[in-house]
């Protein structure tokens, strides 16, 4: 019986490819077998916090980034406005900053608030 040789096929650069990406396949079986499927369910589960809606005058980029529609230019904006006119008084309030309009803050209604 004949042995596949690795060095008629690949260099040693694309070997040590190999092995690394066939390490990552055998860790990856490894840790699934040590840690039942229902306990990485059970996990996810407890981990999720509902944070929506998201007091508008509290709430940071990152936070504001999570709401549907909201990219980091805009949330930027939200926050720059909200420290200018020293916070929101509602969500209404959010049509004075450039490129928001109704349609905008109806999608975004039931992710923010005002307290």
């Amino acid at each position: 019986m004949q042995v596949l040789n690795l060095n008629n096929f690949f260099t040693q650069d694309e070997r040590r490819i190999l092995y690394f990406i066939v390490f990552i396949i055998l860790l990856s079986a490894g840790v699934r077998s040590v840690v039942p499927r229902e306990e990485f369910e059970d996990i996810e589960e407890e981990e999720k916090i509902d944070i929506f809606p998201l007091d508008l005058n509290k709430a940071t980029i990152d936070q504001l980034i999570l709401v549907p529609g909201i990219g980091i230019k805009t949330a930027e904006k939200i926050i720059e406005y909200r420290e200018k006119i020293g916070g929101f008084k509602n969500i209404e309030d959010l049509k004075n900053i450039k490129g928001i309009g109704d349609k905008k803050i109806e999608k975004w209604k039931e992710y923010l608030k005002i307290e």
